[in-house]
């Protein structure tokens, strides 16, 4: 009887462990294929501790130089440009053994953007949904993106 307790005591203090407190999924593509040509990589990392997501994307030279060409070249007299590596970090507010859900908001001069991220961690997909609320113009979805990861 006292080699199963001191088992179940092991197993219950070393159980925690298996629930790490940073997860990684790496080598993100989209399902729908769409753009990855353009990634170096692609990567989300989860720190439950302190309740965020992080995205990394690193864009290939190319692709940076050639979107930021045609950015300079419209009309508009706002300009953003992109830059090589992009880094998101979103709240975490809820998270279990099968999801996690997060958001962010961000405030730009005539713009404001929403992002939500869920992510599937039985399946290893992520959900993201972006919406852009124009300063003149009602708030719209900008996108809709679904990427299969490994985790690490």
């Amino acid at each position: 009887m006292k080699p199963i307790l001191t088992f179940l005591t092991l197993f219950l203090m070393l159980g925690g462990v298996a629930s790490a407190e940073v997860l990684t999924l790496q080598k993100c593509r989209q399902l729908d294929e769409t753009d990855m040509g353009n990634y170096e990589q692609h990567y989300f990392t989860i720190d439950y501790k302190k309740k965020k997501i992080t995205e990394v994307t690193v864009y290939k030279d190319a692709f940076v130089t050639s979107l930021n060409k045609a950015i300079k070249e419209r009309p508009e007299p706002v300009k953003v440009y992109i830059s090589k590596i992009n880094v998101g970090t979103f709240d975490i507010y809820f998270s279990d053994r099968n999801f996690v859900k997060a958001k962010k908001k961000e405030n730009f001069r005539y713009a404001e953007s929403e992002a939500e991220t869920d992510i599937d961690l039985k399946k290893n997909i992520i959900y993201q949904k972006n919406y852009l609320t124009h300063k003149f113009k009602p708030r719209q979805v900008a996108s809709n993106l679904q990427y299969q990861c490994i985790l690490k």
